[in-house]
């Protein structure tokens, strides 16, 4: 059996290729691995886990990451006609600090408080050699600020909970903007946030860890408008109340409108009763008024708590996919919706190319047309920018470069992606079959050929979730005893496989080929027998064995383990339905570009 281990990964292709696509999951990679696959070419060809349909990779860039300490004031006059523009982390963290009432401000560019690929954003946990730069709390900005479309990155604060902030109050407030004072009038826009790292000790959220302070009076509440605002998908906040948009208040008014969350925010000193599907766009506070909230989602979570005298907000075309009742049974009055133009929905109808034209999705979300659609969740127009298209939607969502982009970009080898979403082994109705993927390129040489496939052999029919008996589902078979083209059932997992095998070496007999072995997809919702690990097993176990038959190199990600003795299904958290190296929104079988790297 030739499984792909540290002490041949620098001699054989197929580990050699992967001895750069899993760096990021505990592989060595040998000095001479750029020396060895520079300038060499290589065919990938596979199904959608081959060909990164989740995976939004970017090349490698060195971020303008804000040293943790400076704050320098941005140039402008602070007037609407000419605000204040803010560049940098250091000219963030001043304006944040400063920014007085009537006062105008504008981001110029993304913003990196810290370096995005540093910090696990789901744990807080920091790599190894990196000083993360903790963000700002319990300073007040009273003026206007426009992000033009602009993204904040890499804001942490890990200061822990305590249990005697449960009910929140102002102490130590996180947020992009930590806390707006009392007596205020100010807009916030067009800004969004993401790889974003909060365990506050009081009161906090991604974009305004509080309003007001306790001597606020109805006299001099703070007046807040929220609009094109977003949290992204890597952003996670637990604090004694916390919210999507703002934390604890006092004695404001606030009104949002066209803004989003896709983060994970969670309420209450212990993450393990504290649920982030019970979680609010906006935490409690004292005698604060919710004006209006229009034209926004959350996609974990709920829109409103009020708890003490709270005035009640109005809604209009909003969408949640979180809690609507007081089910925890804490006393608090949870309600979602004031209106009927409020609608608890599955994530699922919530994404989509069709989610403002399928009636059982979010129709009433873009009544602004502020919103654009994507194959995820629909994003704000505005962050939509020609030199930096995807970094804004905080999400994996995006199709075609899995393994070989890594190795064009990283590596510099010739790459050709033959690999196609959706196709199989075997002939499936509505799936194209992988083997023609070979035969496409049949007048290229190559050095390498990188193979995966057979995942949706396993799931059958093309639709989501395929049945768990539907009769697509390709049978085991057996291996064959020949290696005689007409001697294998192409109708079975096994004998398409061979086939596959027999067309690579045929198409290609100079080159070294490799097999990827799918890991473990237990929380998978694509149905057939995808979720069964046992049934898989026995799938991989079958290909592993017709691996050896053909004598061709394979990477074992189902069973194997790293050189450390880890296995790849525990590096992946495949049991975890939340896993980040995975895009979850019920998607728990593509990589996204975490678990790529």
């Amino acid at each position: 059996m030739k499984v792909f281990c540290k002490k041949t990964l620098s001699i054989i292709l197929s580990a050699a290729l992967l001895l750069t696509t899993f760096v990021g999951m505990g592989q060595v990679v040998a000095e001479d691995a750029t020396a060895l696959l520079e300038g060499k070419s290589v065919l990938v060809s596979g199904d959608s886990i081959a060909a990164g349909w989740r995976d939004t990779y970017k090349e490698k860039v060195t971020y303008n990451v804000w040293d943790g300490t400076t704050k320098t004031k941005p140039s402008g006059d602070g007037t609407e006609a000419v605000p204040y523009l803010v560049s940098n982390g250091a000219e963030l963290a001043w304006t944040v600090s400063n920014g007085a009432a009537g006062e105008y401000y504008k981001l110029t560019s993304n913003i990196y408080l810290n370096d995005p690929d540093k910090i696990d954003w789901y744990t807080g946990e920091v790599a190894s050699g990196y000083t993360a730069r903790t963000w700002l709390s319990a300073v007040s900005f009273g003026g206007n600020l426009d992000g033009d479309g602009y993204v904040v990155y890499g804001i942490y604060y890990n200061a822990g909970l305590e249990t005697s902030a449960m009910e929140g109050g102002f102490g130590n407030s996180v947020g992009l903007i930590p806390n707006i004072p009392n007596g205020v009038t100010s807009t916030i826009q067009k800004v969004g946030v993401d790889s974003m790292f909060i365990n506050a000790p009081s009161t906090a959220s991604p974009l305004i860890g509080s309003v007001g302070n306790n001597s606020a009076t109805d006299d001099n509440r703070a007046i807040i408008t929220v609009d094109q605002c977003f949290a992204g998908e890597k952003v996670f906040v637990t604090a004694g109340a916390a919210g999507h948009f703002r934390g604890w208040s006092k004695n404001s008014a606030m009104a949002i409108y066209n803004s989003y969350s896709l983060a994970t925010v969670c309420s209450g000193a212990d993450l393990n009763t504290y649920e982030a599907e019970k979680s609010w766009l906006i935490s409690n506070g004292w005698n604060s008024e919710m004006t209006e909230i229009a034209n926004c989602y959350v996609s974990v979570g709920s829109l409103y708590k009020g708890n003490w005298p709270t005035y009640s907000p109005r809604f209009s075309n909003c969408y949640s996919g979180g809690a609507t009742l007081d089910e925890d049974g804490d006393g608090y009055f949870e309600l979602v919706w004031y209106t009927a133009n409020g609608t608890r929905m599955s994530k699922e109808n919530m994404q989509g190319l069709d989610v403002f034209t399928n009636a059982n999705k979010m129709t009433m979300l873009n009544s602004t047309g502020v919103y654009t659609a994507t194959e995820g969740y629909p994003v704000l127009s505005v962050f939509i920018k020609e030199s930096d298209n995807e970094a804004f939607v905080g999400k994996d969502n995006s199709n075609g470069k899995g393994w070989g982009i890594r190795l064009d970009k990283e590596y510099g080898m010739n790459v050709t992606n033959a690999a196609v979403a959706g196709n199989s082994l075997t002939q499936i109705n509505n799936r194209g079959r992988i083997v023609n993927q070979l035969a496409k390129y049949k007048a290229n040489s190559y050095d390498y050929v990188l193979l995966q496939g057979g995942f949706n052999d396993a799931m059958g029919q093309n639709v989501k979730p395929a049945p768990e008996d539907n009769d697509e589902i390709a049978p085991y078979g057996e291996i064959s005893s020949s290696y005689n083209l007409d001697d294998f059932d192409t109708t079975t997992f096994a004998g398409a496989l061979e086939e596959y095998f027999y067309y690579a070496k045929l198409y290609y007999p100079t080159a070294k080929i490799g097999y990827i072995v799918t890991y473990q997809t237990p929380q998978s919702q694509y149905g057939g027998r995808t979720a069964d690990v046992t049934a898989m097993r026995t799938q991989w176990d079958l290909a592993k064995a017709i691996c050896d038959k053909w004598d061709i190199n394979y990477i074992d990600l189902f069973d194997g383990c790293n050189e450390a003795g880890i296995s790849y299904s525990e590096l992946l958290d495949v049991d975890n339905a939340q896993s980040p190296y995975f895009p979850t929104n019920n998607d728990n079988i593509h990589l996204n570009t975490l678990g790529y790297d």
